[in-house]
């Protein structure tokens, strides 16, 4: 539907067509002409024409509204009188319009535009530079446009080209709305919400509040020092560490949030990757998806696995509490790293990296898997439901605690090491796969009753000191 204004100060007179397309992003072009029209019928328009500056101030009586068109063929830089409420320019030549309080519907020519106090520029179209300060209201059409706003607004960059939007007023701050491919937007200060509805664009906060409601894809965001909070839905989006604290619901699909070195926390949908920053991680899964997380180097992280589970890997020297959901949580361990694991509802596989560690699910009635370590020495700890444990080549010192718990041990796994159980009982059982039974042998000592593998393989039970608590819980298995 052609951009259309009226042509004349009355009915009958020809419309101007400011675009053969739809106009600027958010139609406030087609509403203003809309408008224009209803008030040249009702015989209250006051219109004036010009081809070159200087502008004329505009003659009209109580409850008229003015209307200028310029048409100008060459180039034009003017301030516009304040009697002029709407100003429609669609010439050729470069313009530079400077106005207060006034409401500019360019053409698709593009132009400079400054405006002042409470005011509109809605341009159809070309590429456009406004520099916006007071209350203001711009809306782009296709074009690569350039914004500097000192004030409190909605802007609305165009879906055919790319924008820079500088957002610099404090206080309150803006609505930005981002629909183009490639758009860079700064919300330096002030209270900023920027909506990401185009395609790989940049959005970069500055020391205000900055909030977010992504739908577009392939959109990164960098928080900087910016209190960043919002959703971050679409698909292939990032956010970018910052040293703000960080609060977002991610919704969308193969989304990446790297965490701040402020408190990070995420509550997620879908297959997401967060990797966390040295701030405390906070992870909610609540959809369906499987996220996958990497806790921060030296860092924090409390994790809730939702329906879809979670993969939750903790890096070194990090510190991470894991409530499980209906979904299985899959955990990795790290250098001196703690994981603790709580669930009542589904179970977990927690793995060993290299290095001391601990695995702990004594709070935990689901069953959990344990796998052991390369090196170092590992701690894992069982909780009341039926753990299995795979010891690994580390040092491995394993907790049944309640429940019907399996140790299973593997020569190719095992290597030669010296493990320890600590709590054997008549509920568990021990499998011994790749050991030659005639070459193994019991002994006992100050640690306890002690089997030696015929690999050299040991393994410890300090609760136990003869070789009858463990008869009929043990079995040799070929591989």
């Amino acid at each position: 539907m052609p951009v259309t204004v009226p042509g004349g100060p009355s009915v009958g007179s020809p419309n101007i067509t400011l675009s053969l397309g739809t106009g600027d992003v958010l139609l406030l072009a087609q509403q203003i002409g809309a408008l224009l029209s209803s008030i040249q019928g009702a015989g209250d328009l006051v219109f004036d024409s010009v081809t070159g500056g200087p502008l004329p101030n505009g003659f009209f009586g109580p409850g008229s509204t003015s209307e200028l068109v310029i048409n100008n063929p060459d180039s034009l830089n003017a301030t516009i009188p304040g009697t002029w409420d709407y100003v429609v320019p669609i010439g050729s030549g470069p313009t530079t319009l400077t106005g207060h309080d006034v409401v500019i519907i360019p053409g698709t020519v593009g132009g400079t535009f400054n405006v002042s106090g409470n005011s509109t520029v809605a341009p159809n179209g070309g590429n456009n530079t406004v520099n916006a300060t007071g209350t203001y209201v711009l809306s782009f059409g296709p074009g690569d446009n350039f914004i500097i706003a000192d004030g409190t607004g909605t802007i609305a960059t165009g879906n055919d080209g790319a924008s820079t939007v500088t957002a610099i007023g404090e206080g309150q701050g803006n609505l930005i709305q981002s629909f183009g491919t490639g758009d860079l937007i700064n919300a330096v200060l002030g209270n900023n919400t920027v909506e990401g509805l185009g395609a790989n664009s940049t959005i970069v906060g500055g020391t205000g509040n900055l909030t977010i409601n992504i739908t577009g894809t392939g959109e990164t965001i960098m928080g900087n020092a910016a209190n960043l909070t919002g959703t971050l839905g679409g698909s292939n989006n990032l956010i970018w560490p910052g040293s703000g604290p960080m609060n977002v619901t991610v919704t969308g699909t193969n989304d990446t949030v790297v965490g701040s070195t402020a408190p990070t926390t995420i509550t997620a949908t879908g297959n997401d990757i967060v990797f966390g920053g040295p701030g405390a991680l906070t992870f909610v899964g609540s959809g369906a998806g499987t996220s996958t997380i990497l806790g921060g180097a030296g860092g924090t992280s409390n994790v809730t696995g939702g329906p879809g589970g979670v993969v939750y890997s903790s890096n070194s020297a990090n510190n991470a509490t894991v409530t499980g959901g209906t979904g299985t949580s899959t955990l990795f361990g790290g250098a001196g790293s703690v994981i603790t694991f709580n669930s009542s509802l589904g179970g977990a596989y927690m793995v060993a990296g290299t290095g001391n560690e601990t695995l702990n699910a004594a709070g935990s009635s689901a069953a959990v898997t344990f796998g052991g370590g390369l090196s170092g020495a590992v701690s894992m700890v069982g909780g009341s439901g039926a753990d299995v444990f795979f010891p690994g080549a580390s040092s491995d010192t394993m907790t049944g605690n309640a429940g019907k718990d399996i140790f299973s041990f593997i020569a190719s796994n095992t290597q030669g090491s010296h493990d320890f159980i600590t709590d054997f009982n008549a509920e568990d059982s021990m499998f011994l796969t790749g050991f030659d039974s005639t070459k193994s042998a019991f002994s006992t000592s100050s640690q306890g009753l002690t089997l030696t593998l015929s690999d050299k393989t040991t393994i410890t039970f300090t609760n136990l000191t003869d070789q009858g608590q463990l008869n009929g819980h043990y079995l040799y298995v070929k591989p």
